[in-house]
């Protein structure tokens, strides 16, 4: 596990993603399965998939 705001880091690194907006856990998976989940995604670096997801709260949390 690697916990970080250091985007560039976790693309590098990691092979699944954990984002968390206010507490909530809001997308799970591979950055490809993420975006493949939200079409409006596609195309976008980790960095913009990170913040349309946090930055609004308009995206549904996993299992909702």
């Amino acid at each position: 596990w690697l916990s970080s705001h250091l985007l560039h880091l976790v693309e590098e690194l990691c092979t699944k993603l954990l984002v968390i907006a206010k507490g909530r856990a809001v997308a799970y998976g591979t950055l490809e399965q993420i975006v493949a989940e939200r079409p409006a995604l596609a195309g976008r670096s980790l960095e913009d998939v990170f913040l349309m997801l946090t930055g609004d709260g308009s995206d549904r949390p996993i299992g909702a």
